[in-house]
């Protein structure tokens, strides 16, 4: 008899039937089953079709978990929800849906917010594959993205972001950049898109830097229009009011300049012009020379300055070497002036003598 009973006992099936719809006159059955494993499990079915699903002890059982856990099981990759009121939570496959019958992804929440909150004042999600784990931490005022133990990016309570930087954002943006990459990049992808950055007061557009790709020009706009103003090839060549940049010109502007100092730098300056052995025009010489050319000799032409420009650093040296030519001539000019005084005085000393000599004869 003993061992009879311990036969019953051992046995796979033990089957009781229940009315679990009595307004439809419909029946399940509960079946609970005792496996060889020692890992006892009620299976759910409906006597026609077989199991759908069911509970579980685990003992070891590694279909069921890692061991000694309590499982809830489907069968035929059956999906399983637990409701609560008009709530639901959607168990399918390894995906997890929250308000929905379809979870889409890992965890899909709908039709309301997730939210993490305990007394502690670190609160994070972590992401995490192996080794490698991802945070995003809420500690006291700042929302903190961290990559392992290096913070990332923060976010103050104000919506003051933080790149590399989690302290002492004063900005709306602070990007701090410790290593060989780019700080911040701004790509234009695609035939003629070029990268933007546009400054905007109240919604409208007050300024702009852009790349112009085809142009090889980083352009700039300051004014309601969207104009741009101002140029910088990818020589380093600079124009303001003109985007012509060719030629070696560094800087072209369209317009007038006003400063306190202009610095010129040159390889050499007209002090040449006081050697021995300069080759000094006389007075002579430059006279036909101008009258000849039409223009002084230090400069160039009336028709090549209409047509090149006139450039700052050759006409100072122009004027300077010909003031210094100047300063030559008028010396030597001033040297024969004093001989010609001095013949002058002579000359006047020779007619005073012989004003006496004629008086003195006169008087005989």
């Amino acid at each position: 008899m003993k061992n009879l009973i311990k036969l019953i006992a051992s046995a796979f099936t033990i089957c009781f039937v229940v009315n679990l719809n009595a307004q439809t006159g419909s029946f399940q059955e509960i079946e609970t089953m005792i496996d060889q494993s020692n890992n006892p499990r009620l299976n759910l079915t409906n006597g026609i079709s077989g199991d759908f699903g069911g509970f579980r002890y685990n003992n070891a059982a590694s279909a069921y978990g890692d061991g000694n856990d309590f499982s809830i099981f489907t069968f035929n990759s059956r999906d399983l929800t637990l409701r609560s009121g008009s709530g639901n939570i959607c168990l399918s496959g390894s995906k997890i849906g929250i308000g929905t019958f379809d979870p889409q992804d890992k965890l899909h929440v709908f039709g309301g917010f997730a939210k993490i909150s305990t007394s502690n004042p670190l609160q994070y999600i972590r992401i995490g594959h192996g080794s490698s784990n991802a945070f995003i931490d809420r500690e006291i005022g700042n929302i903190d993205f961290r990559y392992g133990n290096s913070n990332q990016m923060s976010i103050t309570p104000a919506g003051n972001v933080g790149i590399g930087k989690s302290s002492n954002l004063s900005a709306k943006l602070w990007v701090r950049e410790t290593g060989s990459v780019y700080g911040i990049v701004i790509e234009g992808y695609g035939a003629n898109v070029y990268p933007n950055l546009a400054f905007l007061s109240n919604g409208s557009e007050k300024a702009n830097i852009r790349y112009n790709t085809n142009a090889g020009q980083l352009q700039f706009s300051v004014s309601a229009n969207g104009a741009y103003k101002m140029y910088i090839d990818d020589n380093g060549s600079v124009g303001i009011g003109t985007n012509n940049l060719t030629g070696s010109e560094k800087l072209k502007v369209n317009g007038t300049i006003r400063a306190k100092e202009i610095i010129v730098e040159t390889a050499n300056f007209p002090d040449y012009v006081f050697g021995d052995d300069y080759d000094l025009m006389t007075i002579d010489e430059k006279m036909e020379y101008i009258r000849q050319f039409k223009h002084l000799p230090a400069f160039r032409s009336e028709k090549e300055i209409v047509e090149s420009g006139l450039k700052v650093q050759e006409t100072v040296i122009a004027i300077v070497q010909e003031l210094e030519e100047t300063v030559l001539q008028t010396g030597h000019l001033n040297d024969r002036l004093k001989h010609v005084e001095e013949e002058n005085e002579l000359l006047q000393e020779i007619i005073l003598k012989l004003v006496d000599r004629v008086e003195a004869l006169e008087s005989k």
